[in-house]
């Protein structure tokens, strides 16, 4: 049996409050897939003058029970999770970064939202 993933429990025990934005993806992604997406990412937080911020990205299967659950399709839930309670403009910035990414990459994709 796999080991269960506390590393979500464990941020916010360490930061008090994580934000979350979540999107599912339908057909293939890769590793090279995810490490394109997640260069992009620590690019555009460079650029921003965010160098010190740590994210931990949580994929998941969603397989045909899961998906008729929630009614969504088949695909991969990816969720990237950042420390503390983040504002609109950061907001903008990680949607749009990963959101062309996906594009570029021409993976179909839906953005879930953003909890936290």
């Amino acid at each position: 049996m796999p080991k269960p993933d506390t590393r979500l429990e464990e941020w916010i025990e360490q930061y008090g409050e994580i934000t979350t934005y979540s999107f599912m993806i339908y057909g293939h992604y890769g590793l090279r897939d995810n490490a394109i997406i997640c260069q992009g990412l620590t690019m555009a937080l460079l650029h921003q003058g965010l160098e010190n911020i740590r994210y931990i990205q949580i994929v998941e299967d969603v397989d045909g029970d899961t998906a008729k659950m929630y009614g969504t399709k088949r695909g991969i839930n990816i969720q990237w999770i950042f420390p503390q309670k983040r504002k609109s403009d950061f907001d903008e910035m990680i949607i749009s970064t990963i959101s062309d990414g996906l594009t570029h990459l021409s993976i179909k994709f839906e953005f879930y939202g953003r909890f936290g």
